[in-house]
Formats: structure tokens, sequence, C-alpha cells
């Protein structure tokens, strides 16, 4: 996947976590205790670790 298409999905998987977020705080859910945000979280920080090993190797060339 090219370096604009992550960025994309990245600012996608945010936004999906941010509103989730949002959705449990205005419903006094926890937000530590919910599966599906830290589930949310994790994919948002897999593709922040994807991106930045592209970053990397095109510097590194």
């Amino acid at each position: 996947m090219n370096e604009k298409n992550l960025k994309e999905e990245l600012e996608r998987e945010r936004q999906k976590l941010s509103s989730m977020i949002n959705e449990a705080m205005e419903n006094n859910r926890p937000v530590l205790e919910n599966e599906e945000i830290l589930k949310q979280s994790r994919k948002v920080d897999a593709l922040l670790n994807r991106l930045q090993k592209q970053r990397d190797r095109g510097q590194s060339r």
C-alpha cells in the first residue's frame, strides 16, 4: 500500500476511533473497558507503525 492510501486509511480509522470514544463518553460508559474501542485503538496503532516503517524505508534509500 502506498503512503497516500495508508494515510487515508489511517485518517478514516482515527475518525472512527474518535467517534467511538465520543459516543462512549456521551453515554457515561468507561472508555478503557470497552473492548471495541481498544480493538480500534490497536488498529490505529498498527497503521501508524506501518506508516512509520514505510517512511523509514524511504529515508534509508
